[in-house]
């Protein structure tokens, strides 16, 4: 057993690395699919009973050779007696498999449920949700929506037991005939002379060791039956992993091509009828600033994820140049592109981890680290934090820290920095900056210098596509497309945009214009002033 207990860990380590591999490489369109959501949850399952596989295969082997002896002492005795051990061992094997796969099938039903009521008990101890759950009471309902779903799990456990129970008791009863059978046939040899009375004691101890043996086997079994099953998931996850990766090699793609063409492309979430975005055309120019604006859900993230290569159109067509990227080198099209997404993700690392992900050759690099700074504003952070760029961003650590939203995004825009100005493993410096609402926590100030910074960045070569619902902003673009309800309906510069006839019959004519119009009037709203002395004494009793 101590072999198995150094061999256990390697094992479910390589179980674990294997399941993180397949996950990472697999189409986010597949990772945000719940099908594929319950498969990698229930294979997780199966990590830790690769682990306890390992044990019980041992376990199971020992019981085995004791069984083996048994049989022998048995079959010595007299040859007819061993049909009747398996006879004795096939009702509870039987058992054994079927409460395996019924608690198996409990588990796939109740996986959505299982991990809605973990997502809720992590809600409630939360940093992030702390501040909302003490002030505005949502501890209360998040409680009284985990009673409720323990108590509906609670209910599918008993009637798992209750089953269990049911099922145990008919194949103890059936394995119950097969003792009487094999005492009864005992008795038959004894009184007819074909078995000394010495030897039928023997017979009967073996019997009962046997029974015994069998007993513990069958718990063995049972459970290795049953982490067999969930090892079968796991298994199950590596292959459709590996037929949902995104593929390796490809076309080449240009290191800096002329334009981005996006041709008649149509693409529609997964559990979802209405298209995202629908028959869109348009030119992305290479060392331009182009602006996608568009009310809330007119698919300008969508369109800026189908560019980065995180999804491929269900149908028209993506070039650069003339290279089809939906044929292309993936690795190609990533490490040409920086995404500063509208959630950026707050990663628990160093600063210095954070700003350097994808360009572990400058960890260590000051100039680069620097420059990516004093490019996002955040020399004043740094010089706030006792350790500087090795400052861990998690507070609920030992020596961690947390940040304001804006300074999250300083953190993002220098990242951006530093990948957009550098040259990764692949040998490619990017050249598509995708910046999605890049300034919505930033004060004025920091606001205005991250729109310069991301002219900067096309002035260096970049081609920069700004989300952003700042029209003031999109205004210095080169050029502007507006979304809406997935469909192109306006593009142009600035200029030409705002010339546009808001009561032209096209669709969506104007929409920009009066966007902006309509911003433009929250600051040209004239502020209340002291009140005229006619109307003081007026007032006056």
């Amino acid at each position: 057993m101590g072999g198995a207990d150094r061999l256990s860990p390697r094992i479910q380590r390589t179980a674990t690395l294997t399941l993180l591999e397949r996950a990472q490489r697999v189409e986010l369109a597949s990772l945000e699919d719940p099908e594929f959501n319950r498969l990698l949850e229930s294979a997780r399952f199966g990590i830790h009973s690769v682990q306890r596989l390992t044990s019980e295969s041992v376990s199971v082997l020992s019981t085995l050779l004791s069984m083996a002896a048994t049989g022998g002492v048995l079959f010595t005795l007299s040859p007819v007696l061993l049909p009747l051990m398996v006879l004795i061992a096939a009702p509870r094997a039987w058992g054994a498999a079927v409460t395996a796969r019924r608690r198996r099938t409990s588990v796939m039903a109740w996986l959505q449920h299982l991990r809605a009521s973990q997502l809720v008990a992590q809600l409630l101890t939360q940093t992030h949700t702390a501040a909302e759950i003490r002030v505005h009471g949502v501890g209360a309902f998040l409680l009284h929506h985990f009673e409720r779903m323990a108590v509906a799990s609670d209910r599918e456990q008993a009637r798992l037991a209750a089953a269990g129970a049911r099922t145990t008791i008919a194949a103890a009863a059936a394995s119950g005939l097969a003792f009487t059978a094999t005492f009864g046939l005992l008795g038959a040899l004894v009184s007819g002379g074909h078995l000394a009375l010495a030897a039928a004691g023997t017979a009967v101890v073996a019997v009962r060791t046997g029974a015994a043996n069998v007993g513990g086997l069958l718990g063995s079994v049972n459970q290795l039956f049953e982490e067999a099953l969930y090892v079968g998931d796991l298994q199950r996850l590596t292959t459709e992993a590996d037929a949902l990766a995104i593929p390796a090699g490809g076309d080449d793609l240009p290191e800096r091509p002329a334009a981005i063409h996006v041709e008649d492309v149509c693409f529609t979430y997964t559990g979802r009828t209405t298209p995202s975005l629908d028959k869109v055309s348009l030119v992305v120019s290479t060392g331009k600033i182009v602006a996608l604006v568009g009310d809330n859900g007119a698919g300008k993230s969508t369109l800026a994820r189908l560019l980065c290569g995180l999804y491929q159109p269900d149908s028209g067509t993506i070039r650069w140049d003339d290279v089809d990227t939906a044929t292309a080198d993936r690795k190609q099209q990533f490490a040409s592109t920086v995404l500063l997404p509208q959630d950026f993700f707050r990663w628990p690392l160093t600063l210095r981890a954070i700003v350097t992900t994808g360009r572990p050759g400058h960890h260590d690099d000051a100039h680069a680290l620097g420059a990516a700074a004093d490019f996002a504003g955040m020399q004043d952070l740094l010089r706030k934090q006792d350790r500087g760029w090795d400052t861990l961003a998690a507070r609920g650590f030992e020596g961690g820290v947390d940040f304001s939203g804006g300074q999250w995004q300083q953190i993002g825009t220098a990242r951006t920095h530093l990948r957009a100005t550098t040259t990764g493993a692949e040998g490619r410096r990017p050249f598509l900056v995708v910046a999605d609402e890049p300034t919505s926590a930033l004060d004025p100030a920091a606001e205005v210098r991250a729109f310069d910074n991301l002219r900067r960045l096309a002035g260096q070569g970049a081609t920069v596509l700004l989300i952003t619902h700042r029209l003031a902003a999109s205004a210095a673009a080169d050029l502007i497309y507006v979304l809406k309800d997935g469909r192109l309906v306006e593009q142009g510069t600035h200029e030409e945009l705002m010339a546009a006839a808001p009561n032209d019959d096209r669709p969506g004519a104007g929409s920009y214009r009066t966007a902006y119009l309509l911003q433009a009037q929250q600051y040209a709203t004239r502020l209340p002033g002291p009140r005229s002395a006619d109307a003081t004494t007026t007032a006056a009793p």
